[in-house]
């Protein structure tokens, strides 16, 4: 079969670099390529994502050399593409340098220096890509640190892992790839690949089966740091698949919190964020929403304050001891919520009893009884519950740019306790118009602050870079203020609020793609590990 090849080599559209490489593969070979040719990077990504080709010919300088092709957008190609095959023209100032050996390390073998990209050359990468040894010696990188197990892989808890290798053994092929892409979300790829270590041969060969792009570019980073990446066709994914892979014995634990995977398994989110941004108020808005629209939903308060209690309870004498100290009690199996409305539950606890708090045993006790689990938290919240107990977290920060710093500093801290960046999203709440937008702030998680940060790689955090908004309305603000005075007065939100908030329980739980009966997992409404 002809290769199917996509050039990036310059800015010019008549083609003759192309079909000069084409007329001497033809001389030389006796055979045939199809090709695109693309010339801006921002239209090779598109390209890519839109067909499929088996080889990419890029050049550094596409854009000029003021805009050259970085490690970076080469790392975001071989993600998303991990079976295509990558010939890249580089400036001869490279040799030696960091770019070539990050490169490298990306399983990018089939480099030419500008002074080497003859025709000719280009003509014999297409047919025969370099095996590593022979990149290695092309690019004189024996002294390369190559990636190692040491430094890419990471443990999972047992009890957890226990669980994963269950699930993935008793998957079948219609549901394996949905389950392979829900574990991925809730662990970083350092853990991932560690798992990779562990998976059985039934597994990797029933995940190769289905094109899940997820697994593809993870096996192709665990084949590079096992050294038996080169380029893997499919002759040698079947030989892959075929050879032994290391197993482990993974003792079972005295007292497990996660046992079967139920068809209606429940989203967890939770909510944290500095007092006086609205965090508990946001929890609320939510909660009531999938109750309205007929969700089963309970609230954790594992906050100091208790706002959430004292706003709903506030002048009713009819709340009992038993409602006051739910979650001591959810602890031993007994369930005491305070009945918000018919599909809305809250647990609290008033005054002291959760010095022994087990949140993985509370989740277990409600977690089938309800659609979804929203947890009100603040920062002095155990880290565990963030990083295996919860699917998602929702950093709540106004527009204040003076507090961002101290929630940054808290944000730092959660994250290098473990927590998978991938699962915190910015909701930015109180959103006026003024010169401070809600990306200013994401960015300032993201990159160091100005004038208040240095330049270094601690003040660079990795989190999910969506951001959700709501508005500041004067009249809504009346209408909240009004609610926590009066008892049984109802808070009518305004039409953009209301979408506002629709969007952030859409976030948690696609109700109307669901609805729609599209997008939804079979396997329940997110499948997790106790993460």
């Amino acid at each position: 079969m002809a290769k199917h090849i996509l050039f990036g080599l310059n800015n010019s559209s008549d083609r003759k670099f192309e079909n000069a490489i084409l007329n001497i593969y033809t001389q030389e070979l006796g055979k045939e390529f199809t090709y695109d040719s693309e010339y801006y990077l921002q239209g090779i990504n598109k390209n890519l994502s839109d067909n499929h080709y088996d080889l990419l010919i890029l050049r550094e300088d596409l854009e000029g050399i003021a805009n050259p092709v970085t490690v970076e957008f080469m790392d975001k190609i071989t993600d998303k593409h991990p079976q295509l095959r990558i010939i890249l023209i580089i400036e001869n100032e490279h040799e030696k340098d960091n770019y070539v050996k990050r490169l490298f390390n990306l399983g990018i073998y089939d480099i030419l220096y500008k002074e080497d990209a003859a025709i000719e050359e280009i003509v014999e990468l297409i047919e025969t890509p370099r095996s590593k040894m022979k990149a290695k010696i092309y690019l004189d990188i024996d002294e390369i640190q190559d990636l190692s197990r040491e430094n890419n892989l990471e443990e999972m808890p047992d009890e957890e892992l226990e669980q994963i290798l269950l699930h993935l053994n008793q998957a079948t092929q219609d549901t394996i790839s949905e389950i392979f892409d829900e574990i991925n979300r809730q662990y970083n790829d350092k853990q991932m690949l560690f798992l990779f270590t562990l998976l059985p041969l039934e597994v990797i060969k029933m995940l190769s089966e289905t094109g899940n792009s997820n697994f593809e570019k993870l096996h192709k980073k665990w084949m590079i740091i096992e050294g038996k990446y080169n380029h893997i066709d499919d002759e040698e994914k079947e030989t892959t698949t075929k050879e032994k892979i290391k197993t482990k014995v993974v003792t079972k634990v005295e007292k497990q919190y996660i046992h079967s995977i139920p068809k209606d398994y429940n989203k967890i989110a939770a909510f944290i964020g500095n007092r006086k941004v609205g965090t508990t108020t946001i929890v609320d808005l939510v909660a009531n929403e999938f109750s309205r629209k007929g969700k089963k939903v309970v609230v954790l308060d594992l906050t100091k304050s208790k706002t959430l209690f004292y706003s709903k309870c506030w002048g009713n004498e009819s709340i009992t001891e038993e409602e006051k100290r739910g979650l001591s009690l959810l602890n031993k199996g007994i369930k005491h919520p305070i009945i918000v409305n018919e599909n809305y539950t809250l647990y609290t606890q008033i005054g002291n009893g959760l010095e022994d708090f087990d949140f993985f045993n509370s989740i277990e006790q409600i977690r089938y009884d309800n659609d979804i689990i929203l947890i009100d938290m603040d920062f002095n919240s155990r880290y565990e519950w963030l990083k295996y107990g919860v699917t998602a977290l929702y950093l709540v920060q106004d527009l204040n740019i003076m507090d961002i710093l101290e929630t940054k500093e808290h944000l730092k801290k959660i994250l290098s306790a473990g927590v998978n960046g991938k699962k915190i999203h910015l909701i930015a709440n109180k959103v006026v118009k003024c010169k401070v937008k809600p990306e200013d702030i994401i960015h300032s998680f993201k990159e160091p602050i100005p004038y208040l940060e240095f330049d270094s790689k601690a003040n660079y955090l990795s989190i999910n870079s969506e951001v959700l908004k709501v508005g500041f309305d004067e009249n809504f603000y009346k209408e909240l203020l009004t609610s926590y005075m009066y008892v049984d007065e109802k808070l009518k939100l305004t039409d953009g609020i209301k979408e506002q908030i629709q969007n952030i329980c859409n976030d948690i739980y696609p109700m109307d793609k669901t609805e729609k009966g599209k997008g939804f997992l079979n396997l329940g409404r997110v499948f997790k590990f106790g993460k």
